[in-house]
């Protein structure tokens, strides 16, 4: 008797430790595997599997909003943030992430009403001053996007995403001065940065919003093809929303049309080349 009772507790723990599997931690697991390799739609349904068995967990809904935001579903991106808000209104995420879907649908107003929202729950919050910094760009006003971003460097006095979002804007402010000093600095603290930090649903919300500096810049090469100045400044967008292959290009050509003594630009653009075709 004892000897079939052993075989039944044998045959029995087998099953129960693959049953184990397929608990609410390995469904999360599943769900984020899904959205970091950008396969947002499959993301959704783990985590709204998720979400059946943990009904207020705003991080889960935080991230059914970022999947939205992913597919460029952008009503059904602010209903989730919306909610996470709604579970926790601390939960600063929630309106920066919001404040990003208002800025893509030209809501403006409603953008800078939630970063500013978010500040009041976490001041240290990087995102929520590179948010306001891409709201005042596209809507042109540039010293207000430059004060945002000294504000980060502030904050964080080695941030390469910082610096170069400086040069962009000191690009757009005409200071030719600073574009130089703000790539060098940048390349300085971080030679490989390009996107490390975001969410990889927040990847393309950042190439939406540089659209308004890019077309500036292509309307600029258009009037003026061999301003090596111009080429250069279209490059380092292209650069910040990961095109390396036409980064290059510029950048070979702004270095060919270079014709000044200054010997340190030629050698920042043959770093910042280097650097682009590392990471394409």
């Amino acid at each position: 008797m004892k000897k079939y009772i052993l075989i039944f507790i044998l045959i029995i723990f087998p099953y129960c430790e693959t049953y184990s599997q397929s608990t609410k931690q390995d469904i999360y697991q599943k769900a984020l595997e899904q959205y970091y390799s950008s396969n947002f739609t499959e993301a959704i349904k783990y985590f709204n599997e998720y979400l059946a068995m943990d009904t207020q967990n705003w991080e889960v809904i935080n991230f059914i909003g970022l999947s939205y935001l992913g597919l460029k579903n952008y009503p059904k991106a602010k209903e989730n943030f919306s909610s996470v808000i709604a579970l926790n209104k601390y939960y600063t995420k929630g309106y920066v992430n919001r404040a990003n879907v208002y800025a893509l649908e030209g809501n403006y107003s409603a953008a800078e009403r939630d970063y500013n929202d978010a500040i009041k729950y976490e001041r240290g919050n990087l995102d929520i001053y590179y948010g306001l910094s891409l709201l005042y760009i596209s809507n042109r006003e540039y010293d207000k996007a430059l004060m945002e971003l000294n504000t980060i460097t502030s904050l964080d006095p080695k941030n390469s995403r910082a610096f170069m979002s400086k040069a962009i804007v000191n690009m757009l402010l005409d200071d030719t001065a600073k574009i130089f000093e703000n790539v060098s600095e940048s390349l300085y603290w971080d030679s490989n940065y390009i996107f490390q930090n975001l969410d990889k649903a927040l990847i393309f919300t950042v190439s939406e919003r540089f659209k308004h500096a890019l077309n500036v810049f292509n309307e600029a090469v258009l009037k003026n093809p061999n301003s090596y100045l111009i080429n250069f400044n279209r490059g380092i967008i292209y650069y910040m929303i990961g095109n390396f292959t036409e980064a290059i290009k510029d950048f070979e050509k702004a270095k060919k049309l270079y014709k000044g003594d200054d010997e340190k630009i030629p050698s920042l653009i043959d770093k910042i080349i280097r650097i682009s075709k590392f990471n394409s």
